[in-house]
């Protein structure tokens, strides 16, 4: 029975559900898929990214690596979430909202340098992964002390990722 993505997504958290004992075990984890998913996007574009050749990258079958995901659509999803997660966060620290923005978009710049198969990820379920909300909600309080409702915080945010 398949993983549902949302487990997949939060597999690493101390509350997940954890697998059963039974039958052999896996040579590979669904870290180590998303892993090398994102080094041969990062090497090859997005377009190399197959589950066949996962499989040959990871020296397992095909079949193998759907045991750690459903399909390249939620492989993509939880690649996205992976390098959103890995991203390193800039301090806000007690500069002006300007100067936070600035990071968050210089952030977000450099993200994309290293991982360029991102801006080719247009899949809303990204939004469910930890990785995700961790880095909206930092990116969030760059806009901290600015007289915006949360609906215009949202589209300010939005606007600076956007762009």
């Amino acid at each position: 029975m398949p993983r549902e993505l949302i487990d997949l997504l939060w597999r690493d958290h101390p509350a997940a559900p954890r697998g059963g004992a039974r039958g052999p075990r896996t040579r590979v984890s669904t870290g180590a898929v998303v892993e090398a998913a994102m080094r041969l996007a990062d090497a090859e574009g997005l377009p190399a990214v197959t589950v066949r050749r996962l499989g040959e990258v990871l020296g397992v079958s095909a079949m193998s690596v759907y045991t750690h995901v459903n399909s390249r659509d939620d492989l993509l999803v939880l690649m996205a979430d992976a390098a959103f997660a890995a991203m390193p966060l800039p301090d806000h620290g007690t500069a002006g909202w300007r100067t936070r923005v600035r990071r968050v978009a210089d952030a977000n710049l450099a993200l994309l340098g290293e991982h360029p198969w991102l801006l080719e990820i247009d899949d809303d379920r990204t939004a469910f992964g930890p990785g995700t909300i961790a880095k909206y909600d930092h990116e969030l309080h760059a806009l901290d002390d600015l007289p915006l409702d949360d609906v215009a915080r949202d589209a300010a945010l939005t606007f600076v990722l956007d762009f």
